[in-house]
């Protein structure tokens, strides 16, 4: 066949687009969630409360000083499909995070969560730097969510400023508190179906495709 050849050279979420035409094949999803953002904006405490009554392994990437948190949901499909998530959190600042670590933490990523602290102005002002280095370190764009935590503590970012800048990138926005669990099990929700949308195993295949 025509893919085979090029299947070397593609990224995850590439091969599968040239296998779309055998989605029979598929029993399950399963997708790369990458978290990103400033140390102590609240990302493991995000995902630990969103994987808290799954049931679910949590292995350390010793390599890419990383924790992998793994939970199956309900994708919404016309057949309801399921999905496994497989969620990194890097356990530092990916600000300092060496170029070559990058490459295997972003390896075959679906989705990316970039999170800030709505009490940290700088977390907020490092989401463009984010962008950046995640256009540098990949060769295809997937689907990105901003997640605007600790929404009950003092607001240094203003709501409106947040809001403009998620319609600026034309990116899904939530307000969320982690300690609470408010918004979170929206935040992994939206992130699978903006994955799913990006996957050529649902029941539409977009033109561009």
């Amino acid at each position: 066949m025509v893919y085979r050849s090029k299947l070397h050279h593609l990224s995850l979420n590439l091969c599968v687009r040239q296998l779309c035409r055998f989605p029979k094949l598929v029993n399950h999803l399963e997708y790369k969630i990458c978290v990103l953002g400033e140390l102590s904006v609240g990302k493991t405490t995000a995902i630990r409360y969103f994987v808290r009554n799954a049931k679910y392994s949590h292995v350390h990437e010793i390599e890419i000083q990383s924790d992998v948190y793994h939970k199956r949901v309900d994708v919404e499909t016309p057949k309801k499909m399921m999905a496994d998530l497989h969620i990194w959190d890097y356990a530092g600042s990916e600000m300092t995070m060496p170029s070559n670590l990058w490459m295997k933490f972003l390896h075959e990523v679906s989705g990316v969560i970039i999170m800030f602290s709505c009490n940290d102005r700088s977390s907020f002002d490092d989401v463009p730097v984010l962008f950046r280095i995640l256009g540098t370190a990949l060769d295809y764009q997937p689907p990105m969510i901003l997640v605007a935590n600790k929404m009950d503590l003092s607001n240094e970012v203003p709501k409106e400023e947040v809001l403009d800048f998620a319609e600026k990138y034309d990116i899904p926005c939530f307000f969320t508190n982690a300690l609470t669990g408010e918004n979170i099990e929206d935040v992994f929700v939206a992130i699978s179906s903006e994955c799913h949308r990006d996957s050529p195993f649902r029941s539409m295949i977009p033109d561009r495709w």
